[in-house]
């Protein structure tokens, strides 16, 4: 299990599973949302935000 990987399954177990909708590399990564959350994936962070206000929650650099 890589990097990305493990910060996923953090972040599913902290605020619910958000499937993947879009992604430019594979599956895993792009962006993916459930009812309240979604995160953003970028080459060297996740970033997690409420989808009503678009507020960012939580940043996660990913260490290569």
């Amino acid at each position: 299990m890589d990097n990305i990987d493990m910060e996923l399954e953090k972040l599913y177990s902290k605020y619910g599973y958000m499937p993947p909708i879009f992604s430019n590399i594979d599956e895993r990564w792009g962006m993916g949302m459930n009812d309240i959350y979604g995160y953003y994936g970028y080459v060297d962070r996740i970033e997690v935000c409420r989808r009503d206000t678009l507020e960012i929650v939580e940043t996660i650099s990913i260490k290569e």
